[in-house]
């Protein structure tokens, strides 16, 4: 795991006879998290980014109500990080948060949350239903046809049948 330092500034001032010194520390950057979208659809995909965070950790991702992985981001050496979940298809429409945990640019672990809307289905753009056939909407015929096999089912037993009683004639005796 690695650490960074924070910014720091150093200022020096020499005034006979004495010289000063002045350092500046600039707080570092706090975790966030942002959402590509606040409302999904449950099976639907958002982007989740970050910034804030130590740089080559991991991040560990959450669906808040009843909690639910969605997984795990790299931090890049920036420490932001961006990574696209999918909502659990079961989950229930209504309010829930996406908190993300690992440590913050100063190592300290963090939390840090997004609140996310999900409706109920997927959204009308992924679906793929299509337009029933021009001319009507019955189903396509598939298999093959039923009755002519069957005739010719019957056709053949017939046949074997006619056969047998004829060879058996022949073979026997008169009378």
């Amino acid at each position: 795991s690695t650490t960074v330092a924070p910014a720091t500034t150093t200022t020096s001032t020499t005034v006979a006879p004495a010289t000063t010194t002045t350092t500046t520390t600039a707080p570092p950057e706090e975790a966030a998290v942002a959402l590509s979208q606040t409302t999904v659809p449950a099976g639907g995909q958002l982007t989740v980014s970050g910034a804030g965070w130590e740089p080559g950790s991991t991040v560990g991702l959450e669906l808040h109500s009843s909690v639910v992985s969605l997984g795990q981001a790299a931090v890049g050496a920036d420490g932001r990080f961006s990574t696209t979940v999918t909502i659990p298809a079961g989950t229930a429409a209504g309010s829930h948060e996406i908190v993300v945990s690992g440590a913050d640019s100063t190592g300290t672990a963090q939390t840090a949350s997004a609140p996310v809307t999900v409706e109920s289905g997927v959204s009308p753009q992924a679906s793929t239903t299509t337009a029933p056939p021009a001319g009507g909407g019955s189903l396509p015929r598939t298999g093959t046809p039923f009755v002519p096999l069957v005739s010719t089912g019957f056709a053949l037993v017939g046949a074997g049948l006619a056969l047998a009683y004829r060879r058996r004639r022949m073979l026997s005796p008169s009378r």
